[in-house]
């Protein structure tokens, strides 16, 4: 679990996997500078060895959008974690894990993911349904003449 901190100073754990914890440590092993100030316990510094602020943060990760040739879309911190959140139901985990993980006091703003995580189970499902792509005919259909009595035809 890594310790951080959220809007308003509230501190929270968040779990981390085996891929995660591999770079973490190979970033504090042979990439992290010394801390200018040895008070200083924050995981990322800058090449000065001062912690590195939001604002830093967004100006990096807006670099590599830009290098990566991403364009016409938000590339942001904030697009990670909106991204992670909906990858994270999309991989089957569940709303109250999500707004732990997240640091939300209340499921209402994980409504917007649970939603976009929502209309991917439709696409899904409309493209692999088994019974919309099968290709069969009815053995049986409704009759217009029976008042709508089913009334047993075969197709051909």
């Amino acid at each position: 679990m890594l310790k951080v901190w959220g809007k308003g100073a509230k501190e929270r754990m968040v779990p981390f996997g085996k891929k995660v914890q591999g770079a973490l440590w190979k970033y504090m092993m042979s990439c992290r500078p010394p801390p200018i100030v040895p008070r200083y316990d924050h995981v990322f510094l800058t090449w000065h060895g001062r912690p590195l602020t939001k604002d830093r943060v967004e100006a990096i990760v807006e670099h590599y959008g830009r290098k990566a040739g991403i364009s016409g879309v938000r590339v942001s911190p904030h697009t990670f974690r909106h991204s992670f959140a909906v990858m994270f139901l999309r991989n089957g985990g569940n709303v109250f894990s999500l707004q732990r993980i997240m640091g939300h006091s209340t499921l209402d703003v994980l409504r917007i993911y649970v939603n976009m995580a929502q209309a991917d189970i439709q696409e899904a499902h409309r493209r692999h349904s088994p019974a919309d792509n099968m290709d069969f005919k009815p053995a049986y259909r409704m009759g217009a003449r029976n008042n709508g009595a089913i009334e047993k035809k075969t197709i051909q």
